[in-house]
């Protein structure tokens, strides 16, 4: 039962051993080609080994089985935001804000596009966006302050961080930025 071994493929996951990981997802796979959720974890284990190529392999496939499955999206824009490709990690988290346009995390990470191509403004917007959906989320307040701070905008960055810290009082980050 392909069950079994996708459970099994996400304990080693859990517990860095994505090698067993791979394995045990590629079977199955094997036993159920058409679980999207299968395909995205491949392409998830394969983003934590940095092999790029074969994570948004595997995340297009998901994708392209079912295009109302945002997780793949989202993934395939955080593999995109990380090595730098910064105009498809757009058009996926757009594509993900299509099936999905009040997920907070979602404006969160286009925020930190815009933020890593030096678009304050637009990367202000989007963290803003994230905080008023979900004011309890910790990483559009801290990413706020980040920007803030790293525009020399010191006050607005403390605002942000105690914000942060009035909601949860041992967060490191933002207790190490004040």
């Amino acid at each position: 039962d392909f069950f079994f071994f996708f459970n099994l493929a996400r304990c080693y996951k859990n517990k860095r051993q994505l090698d067993s990981a791979i394995i045990y997802l590629n079977t199955a796979v094997h036993l159920n080609p058409s679980n999207v959720e299968i395909y995205n974890q491949l392409g998830l284990v394969y983003k934590e080994l940095k092999q790029f190529d074969s994570a948004t392999y595997y995340m297009n496939i998901a994708a392209a089985m079912n295009p109302n499955y945002t997780p793949a999206f989202n993934n395939l824009g955080l593999s995109y935001l990380e090595t730098r490709q910064f105009d498809s990690a757009i058009v996926y988290f757009h594509k993900a804000l299509v099936q999905q346009p009040l997920n907070a995390s979602l404006y969160n990470n286009l925020g930190l596009v815009f933020n890593e191509m030096q678009v304050n403004d637009s990367a202000s917007m989007y963290f803003d966006r994230s905080i008023k959906l979900d004011p309890q989320s910790a990483s559009a307040y801290i990413n706020m302050g980040l920007l803030y701070r790293k525009m020399r905008e010191y006050d607005s960055a403390k605002h942000y961080f105690r914000t942060y810290l009035e909601r949860q009082p041992d967060n490191a980050v933002a207790l190490n930025n004040l």
